[in-house]
């Protein structure tokens, strides 16, 4: 009988050595899990940190730009009406080359009469003078 207590002891006391194996075992499993969860909190924290800094700066830059871009629309308008009035001056000059070239070619043609040219074409100011 003292065997067989003895085997049953040490069977128990095997199993209950294995159950705190495993116990440890799962122990310092959690612990590194803990390590490297406490590590990535760590991280993602710090990256927020970075995120929020790096978004400050972009929202600071886009102040900048929008207050650039408030700038540069009038000067953009005021060119667009040079623009338009330029184009303005020559369709306006085309129209008159064109008239010219249609009274020249009348004169030519001998279809009116009392034409005898622009001014420019009859003579030239000697620099001198002006």
């Amino acid at each position: 009988m003292h065997s067989y207590l003895k085997r049953a002891e040490s069977k128990k006391h095997e199993g209950a050595s294995e159950a705190f194996k495993d116990a440890q075992n799962q122990m310092k499993s959690i612990s590194e899990t803990i390590k490297s969860k406490t590590a990535s909190i760590s991280q993602i924290k710090s990256d927020i940190e970075k995120s929020k800094s790096e978004a400050l700066e972009a929202h600071r830059v886009e102040e900048e730009c929008i207050k650039e871009q408030d700038a540069l629309i009038p000067l953009e308008q005021d060119a667009r009406q040079k623009v338009a009035e330029l184009k303005s001056v020559l369709d306006s000059e085309k129209s008159q080359g064109s008239v010219l070239k249609a009274i020249m070619k009348a004169k030519e043609t001998r279809q009116i009469e009392g034409i005898y040219g622009r001014m420019g074409d009859l003579g030239a100011i000697d620099g001198k003078v002006s």
